[in-house]
């Protein structure tokens, strides 16, 4: 079995927290679950704010925290 666990910048918080303004961008966090999907079919974790699930995970239950 193989699981992950990511934690990148918080969307809106990569260039003025850590430098790293590609963590800006909708596509960025969508290139990485999608990896998280395709590499870890075992299972995964991403750290993100609670008010980005919507948009980032769309069939994420609203209870998901």
């Amino acid at each position: 079995m193989r699981f992950a666990y990511a934690d990148p910048p918080y969307f809106g918080q990569g260039a003025k927290r850590y430098g790293f303004p590609q963590w800006d961008s909708r596509e960025r966090h969508f290139e990485l679950v999608n990896l998280l999907v395709a590499e870890y079919p075992d299972g995964w974790a991403l750290s993100c704010n609670r008010a980005d699930l919507r948009w980032l995970l769309p069939h994420c239950p609203e209870s998901a925290r």
